[in-house]
């Protein structure tokens, strides 16, 4: 990612922090980027920021980008590549803090009012754009729901490659919970039906920490391969139970590791912008040789006060 003037280029190793700013956690606990010579433009680290739509929306057509402006300055310039997620409703808009669905049309259009500003105010500065935050859990967009999120993740695709288009786009995480992984692949794989594929660039993936790393990586990839093999499986909001710093940073870097032994070229970790073949993989052999999924775990803390080890899920 260039700092000063440039356009951020699509991630290599994913690792960094990640921020969530639905007021969990005071702002003055959140973590400042810290300096390291090894952290470079051609080597940077990546800042996920999972951002309410009420925060930078607090009344109906009013933003206030200040809190998410705060971050994304300062680890940009600290040769970060920064990710922003958008989700959630918003009861300025609607009373009930309802997500958008196609049966509430002037939600919608508040909704895609927000994210034009929001790509035109971040152009050049964020890499992608998520939509939404574990839809597989949403109970509007759940089970049969998987259609309503689809015409929701479509129309904010538009939306925000009207404004930016050399912006990705990212499907919202699906988490794979341990009680039932074999439902949110379902789900994804339903999703995919929709033809969703041409409109988005990333599947993140959030994995309960008991499931089995290497396997459900394989299995995202492949579902992926079969719908959309021109696109790249993040894993995100890595959590560590670990008890030190030091002990967490270990287990993060372990399940970076697992990431990597799924017989990747790690120059091919990349999401694309548009629709192609991973680099680096034959077109006859793209559904034997799953290459390595791009990785965003979030950095352990320890070394200042409030750093967070892991997603809050």
């Amino acid at each position: 990612m260039a700092v000063a003037g440039g356009e951020p280029t699509p991630p290599a190793i994913g690792l960094g922090w990640e921020y969530d700013l639905s007021g969990a956690r005071e702002e003055f606990l959140l973590p400042d980027p810290l300096p390291d010579a090894a952290v470079t433009a051609e080597h940077p680290f990546y800042v996920r920021l999972r951002v309410p739509w009420s925060l930078v929306e607090p009344e109906t057509g009013r933003y206030d980008w200040y809190e998410v402006d705060r971050i994304v300055d300062a680890y940009r310039a600290s040769n970060h590549v920064v990710l922003l997620c958008l989700y959630g409703g918003n009861r300025a808009v609607n009373e009930a803090g309802d997500v958008p669905t196609s049966k509430r049309p002037a939600v919608v259009k508040s909704w895609l009012d927000m994210l034009r500003a929001a790509a035109a105010h971040f152009q050049g500065r964020v890499l992608s754009f998520e939509i939404g935050r574990a839809p597989n859990l949403d109970p509007e967009w759940a089970g049969t729901g998987v259609t309503e999120y689809a015409y929701f993740l479509k129309h904010s695709s538009v939306t925000i490659r009207s404004a930016d288009p050399k912006a990705l786009v990212v499907q919202g995480m699906l988490a794979i919970p341990e009680a039932d992984p074999e439902e949110a692949l379902g789900w994804q794989a339903a999703l995919y039906r929709q033809d969703i594929a041409t409109y988005v660039d990333a599947l993140p993936i959030r994995l309960a920490p008991a499931l089995p790393r290497r396997m459900m990586i394989a299995r995202a990839y492949g579902l992926l391969l079969d719908h959309d093999p021109s696109a790249q499986v993040w894993s995100v909001e890595e959590a560590s139970e670990a008890g030190s710093g030091r002990e967490r940073a270990a287990d993060l870097m372990r399940q970076f590791v697992i990431g990597q032994g799924e017989g990747g070229d790690p120059r091919d970790v990349r999401p694309r912008s548009r629709r192609r073949r991973p680099a680096g993989i034959p077109r006859d052999a793209a559904r034997s040789a799953p290459a390595l999924p791009a990785r965003l775990c979030a950095a352990a803390g320890g070394r200042q006060s409030g750093a967070e080890p892991g997603g809050t899920g």
